[in-house]
């Protein structure tokens, strides 16, 4: 009977073991990192990491309305801190990953198999992401150096609505900010274009009032970047129309210290989408 026993207690522990494990296997699998892996095994006789080039990212879906799913893969040049002569291996080991050099997004067609790359030539932080929008825009973004792609098929290749927009230097307003020597609560803000054509003019000073809130001088110091974006939207105002936007987020303060909220007061300047180019629309200064 102890015998008998002894063994439905092994067997309840094997079978929640194995159970668990399925469990965070699934959970594992169900993230970004593991459909990756899953994705790059699925295309390996067909994806180039030439160029030290690593995986970033894989998403799957169907951006070019054939009904089968494309893979659209983010990848990147490790760039880590840098240390004593030590092997690549050993550095990826004992260092910390501070960005990604000469990222690249490359579109595998799902049917034909081929790939066709383009090559960002930027660098990205280590929390950059790619989200595809509404099955045919892929947007690239980071919140750390500003950089953002913005592609769409053309004739089965990657156009950049940025850069065709833009040119190869996207940058916002440059942010002047003081608190009132008067009123400390109220934040001065005058924003300077410096001749980008592709951003209006602003000559008014807007007034931002943070009466009975935190945020003042000594909690908060204005923006070092004082014209690089933080923070992108790529969206439809409108679901029932095809008019998209891109807000462009730059933040005019930032905390001193990492119990208050990270950031206050943001100038959005907002970009219409018209036949796959970006034109300037407006631009406004929020708490």
């Amino acid at each position: 009977m102890k015998k008998k026993i002894g063994f439905a207690i092994l067997l309840v522990v094997i079978l929640s073991l194995v159970g668990t494990c399925v469990y965070f296997y699934k959970s594992y699998y169900n993230t970004d990192k593991g459909r990756t892996k899953i994705y790059q095994k699925e295309i390996s006789d067909v994806l180039d990491l030439k160029g030290n080039k690593s995986v970033i990212k894989i998403l799957k879906e169907d951006i070019n309305s054939d009904e089968i799913q494309d893979y659209i893969v983010l990848l990147g040049e490790e760039k880590y801190d840098d240390t004593d002569d030590v092997t690549d291996t050993l550095k990826k080991i004992s260092s910390n990953l501070e960005m990604y050099n000469n990222v690249s997004i490359e579109y595998i067609n799902g049917s034909a198999k081929e790939a066709k790359r383009y090559d960002t030539k930027k660098s990205f932080g280590t929390e950059v992401d790619m989200q595809i929008k509404y099955n045919k825009y892929i947007q690239v973004s980071d919140q750390s150096t500003g950089n953002i792609a913005l592609l769409t098929l053309n004739e089965d290749s990657l156009y950049n609505i940025i850069t065709e927009s833009f040119g190869e230097d996207f940058k916002g307003y440059t942010i002047n900010a003081e608190f009132d020597k008067e009123n400390p609560s109220i934040l001065k803000v005058k924003l300077d274009n410096y001749g980008r054509d592709y951003l209006n003019e602003r000559t008014d000073e807007y007034k931002l009032d943070f009466t009975n809130t935190i945020v003042n001088g000594d909690n908060y110091r204005m923006t070092y970047m004082a014209n690089n974006f933080c923070d992108f939207e790529f969206n439809k105002p409108n679901e029932s129309t095809d008019e998209y936007v891109l807000i462009a987020k730059q933040y005019i303060l930032y905390c001193n210290n990492n119990i208050l909220e990270k950031n206050a007061g943001v100038v959005k300047t907002i970009f219409k989408l018209e036949n796959n180019i970006l034109k300037f629309s407006d631009v406004t200064v929020e708490k």
